[in-house]
C-alpha cells in the first residue's frame, strides 16, 4: 500500500507544503537510508533522489528540505515553501 499525504505547515519562517509518500513495504535499507540523507554526490546508487535534492537547491535554495526514515515501511517526506503560480 501505498500513501501519499499534502498538508499545508505553517511556521514563523512562512507557510510550507508538506509532501510526504509512504509505504507499508520492507523500508530501505540502511545503506541506502546513509546515502539518500546525505549531500547529493554523483555516481551513487539513488539517482533519481539526487536529482530531486539538487533541483530542490537549485528552485529554493535553503528553504527546501527533505527527509527519508523507516516507519513501519519507507518514508520519502519533502517540504517546500508555499508559493503561488500563474498559469
Amino acid at each position: 500500500v501505498i500513501e501519499i499525504s499534502v498538508s499545508q505547515l505553517e511556521t514563523e519562517e512562512g507557510r510550507f507544503l508538506d509532501i510526504c509518500v509512504r509505504d507499508n513495504g520492507a523500508g530501505y535499507p540502511k545503506k541506502i537510508l546513509n546515502e539518500i540523507n546525505d549531500e547529493p554526490v554523483e555516481g551513487c546508487v539513488s539517482v533519481g533522489i539526487n536529482n530531486l535534492k539538487r533541483r530542490c537547491q537549485i528552485l529554493y535554495e535553503s528553504w527546501a528540505e527533505y527527509d527519508f526514515y523507516n516507519d513501519e515501511g519507507a518514508v520519502s517526506e519533502l517540504i517546500l515553501p508555499w508559493m503561488k503560480v500563474r498559469i
